[in-house]
């Protein structure tokens, strides 16, 4: 039968059934446990057994139930009556009516955030070495019904000539990854939320890298003038952070439109922005890959930082410059609506860019949010 308990810690009241008294019970106000042996109210047993009957009756008389439950002792303030799950093997706390209007918090949403993540790269049909390296690492976990994806997405376009712009832009990798690794731990022992000095700790990644690169380089006759462009994308529960160096690209399609997100740091993009050229000439233009700046190159680095938000339906594209060297813009909007699935996806632009010409080594990275 049920009887009424009433928890020795914070005084509320426990409807329970008979045959767990005497067991560890547990408050559904207060979360402590006890053990009582309350003078159970009579009740004509019927066929079949009682437990049996209110099993069975359970989830359609548990409006009743609620509402016949006695008026807690003076001084107590009222609260929902804890009550039992039958189906499990012992006492577990539940939520009794919903208070009123002003006074109900509902509890939050799971977010639908979810990450899906793939790459590709190939030599082309140039050059005899793939110089370029790329780095994806994600980490997704739920946690109270709350589900989380962080991705730390690195393209790296190594330069130097043979046998030192693949090893620079192996050391790019490695280097960042070693920097900012411990945020994704640091993710998973509770923190909620991005640090908000991200976008200085990534460009810091980038400079830490950059001397990690030079020192070899000056250790290494052979490396000498090694450097590398890159691209680290760093996503944070939909919160996006970018540090850029060089030609490197990342693409954000969102709403059916395609918008390149950085900004290419060479010579011929600084003459478009001040007038002297236009997007055609830059495009065809002889000194098109002169870059600005790479990591390795000199003592210092400065890196380009951006932020944006990624929701669900929406990709972002990394890659390096032997993908917009034969893919123009219009073309990889059409992949992406075409091109459900990223690694699919990737393979398909690294394709397309060797089938038109394949004159650099092509490296995408393809990221999906739904």
């Amino acid at each position: 039968m049920l009887v009424h308990v009433q928890c020795p810690h914070c005084s509320s009241l426990c409807q329970v059934e008979d045959q767990y008294l005497g067991a560890a019970l547990k408050c559904g106000r207060c979360g402590q446990t006890f053990t009582i042996r309350p003078t159970p109210q009579p009740a004509a047993p019927g066929p079949g057994g009682l437990a049996a009957r209110l099993r069975g009756m359970f989830r359609s008389l548990l409006p009743s139930a609620r509402a016949a439950s006695p008026p807690p002792p003076v001084g107590v303030e009222a609260e929902p009556d804890p009550f039992l799950d039958l189906d499990g093997p012992g006492i577990t706390g539940a939520a009794g009516p919903d208070p009123s209007p002003e006074t109900h918090t509902a509890p939050s949403a799971a977010p639908s955030f979810r990450l899906e993540i793939g790459g590709a790269t190939s030599v082309g049909r140039v050059r005899s070495r793939n110089e370029d390296s790329f780095l994806i690492q994600q980490l997704s976990w739920s946690n109270q019904d709350r589900r989380h994806d962080l991705a730390l997405i690195v393209v790296a376009d190594g330069m130097g000539g043979y046998a030192a712009g693949d090893r620079a832009s192996g050391l790019l990798i490695q280097s960042v990854s070693a920097t900012l690794t411990p945020l994704l731990q640091a993710a998973l022992d509770g923190r909620d939320s991005p640090p908000p000095d991200l976008a200085e700790t990534v460009k810091g990644a980038i400079q830490t890298a950059n001397q990690t690169i030079l020192q070899a380089a000056q250790a290494d006759l052979a490396c000498r003038g090694m450097g590398a462009t890159v691209a680290v994308v760093l996503i944070w529960d939909g919160q996006v952070t970018i540090g850029h160096v060089g030609d490197c690209r990342v693409y954000h399609h969102a709403a059916g439109k395609l918008t390149q997100v950085t900004r290419d740091q060479t010579l011929v993009a600084r003459l478009v922005e001040m007038g002297h050229m236009s997007p055609e000439e830059a495009r065809t233009h002889p000194a098109r890959n002169e870059v600005l700046q790479a990591v390795g190159r000199h003592p210092e680095v400065a890196p380009a930082d951006y932020r944006l938000e990624l929701k669900a339906g929406e990709w972002l594209v990394v890659a390096c410059d032997g993908l917009h060297a034969h893919v123009d813009a219009a073309a990889l909007e059409q992949a992406i609506r075409e091109t459900p699935f990223p690694a699919r996806l990737a393979n398909r632009l690294v394709e397309m860019a060797d089938q038109g010409g394949g004159t650099d080594n092509c490296t995408v990275v393809a990221v999906r949010c739904y």
